[in-house]
């Protein structure tokens, strides 16, 4: 199976709202970083289990911080074979 992330801010993932100066970073249980528009490694499910394991971390996108709420929405494509 790969998994393919879209709505890009560079090379991470756009967030909306007040705040400025940060990004979205996505990270598998193996540490591997999805990039945008990217395919992913090929991931394994055992079947039991039947579940993705990600982490999100904020991260900073280049420009002025601003303090604020945000918002973001990742779509994302599920190629499983």
């Amino acid at each position: 199976m790969v998994i393919i992330l879209r709505l890009a801010d560079g090379n991470n993932f756009a967030v909306n709202g007040d705040a400025e100066g940060v990004a979205m970073q996505i990270i598998d249980d193996k540490g591997n970083v999805s990039n945008p528009g990217v395919v992913s490694p090929e991931i394994n499910i055992i079947p039991a289990e039947m579940k993705l394991n990600y982490a999100l971390r904020l991260v900073g996108n280049g420009k002025t911080l601003r303090a604020g709420t945000y918002y973001s929405s990742v779509r994302f494509k599920l190629d499983y074979y």
